[in-house]
């Protein structure tokens, strides 16, 4: 961590406080989906500072993105314990939601965007197959020649259309 920038390094740091705060909010709160995505996804942040040494919005809204998707998976996962982890006095979001889970697992994957370089060697373009299915108002953007670090070969492109999926 040391050989990063400043920003990096700090964001770092940072994270350890999200990651040590994690294991203990199923006892404290019934959304710990969201301290788990906060922890999970947090890479986006120190991924991007390493490599741009900046923050700027696509950063963060890649985060928030992660954020989402994690509270939305792991809400379908904690459905498996629901009936356990109240007899335990375990909380999550399943529970909180309770009948609206389905609902609102839909409302947070309703519009998602995937960038895909085709050059990409190690996410094959079969990973996609199907994806729009599952996944309401999914709107994919393939980039001929990107490859799986095409955010760093065309940022532009990539802002781009970021920039127009939000205004959409």
């Amino acid at each position: 961590l040391l050989q990063f920038n400043g920003l990096t390094i700090a964001l770092g740091l940072g994270s350890l406080a999200i990651v040590a705060l994690y294991p203990f909010l199923k006892r404290v709160t019934d959304l710990p989906q969201l301290g788990l995505g906060l922890a999970f996804s947090w890479g986006a942040l120190v991924g991007w500072t390493a490599a741009t040494e900046s923050l700027g919005w696509p950063a963060i809204l890649l985060y928030l993105g992660g954020v989402a998707w994690t509270v939305g998976y792991d809400t379908i996962y904690a459905l498996q314990d629901v009936e356990h982890d109240a007899l335990i006095g375990v909380k999550s979001t399943a529970r909180l939601f309770g009948r609206r889970t389905q609902l609102i697992v839909a409302a947070i994957y309703a519009a998602t965007l995937v960038i895909w370089g085709e050059r990409d060697t190690a996410l094959l373009p079969g990973l996609l197959d199907g994806l729009e299915a599952l996944v309401p108002k999914l709107a994919v953007k393939r980039i001929p020649d990107g490859s799986h670090w095409v955010i760093h070969e065309q940022p532009g492109e990539v802002n781009r259309l970021i920039r127009e999926f939000i205004d959409n």
